[in-house]
């Protein structure tokens, strides 16, 4: 197997109506066209939601994205993307956030989180390596 090199390899999709947690292995491929954070954003952010989704309903999508050099030294190495249909433009709206999460998210094994559904009650994403739960918040 190739090694994926500044990438994790694992894609996390989390479904807050089902509770269904899906962890997908990030091809190499993938992971060269597009190289993380906004770019890895971007594409699944348009290939998971599609024309006349409301922006604030369940079906839209929140993405975080790490990349190759999260938890390095680089410059830069400590930034996680955040993307969503924004309300304001009804297309694309994209953050990014500095401090320790991009990193923790990287060495617990993840390039990407995504997050779609509506949950019936207050949960909050518990993320341990590899386990990975969708806890109340009571």
């Amino acid at each position: 197997m190739t090694s994926l090199c500044g990438w994790s390899g694992t894609i996390l999709g989390i479904n807050l109506t089902d509770g269904k947690i899906e962890k997908v292995p990030t091809s190499l491929q993938f992971a060269r066209k597009y190289i993380g954070g906004i770019g890895f954003n971007a594409v699944r952010l348009f290939d998971m939601t599609g024309r006349g989704i409301d922006a604030l309903g369940p079906e839209n999508v929140i993405l975080f994205g790490t990349g190759p050099f999260t938890g390095t030294l680089y410059p830069g190495g400590a930034r996680l993307t955040v993307t969503a249909k924004s309300p304001l433009t009804d297309v694309f709206g994209s953050t990014n956030i500095g401090g320790h999460f991009a990193a923790e998210l990287k060495l617990a094994g993840y390039d990407q989180v995504a997050i779609l559904g509506k949950s019936d009650r207050p949960v909050y994403l518990w993320i341990d390596d590899d386990k990975v739960e969708l806890r109340n918040k009571t």
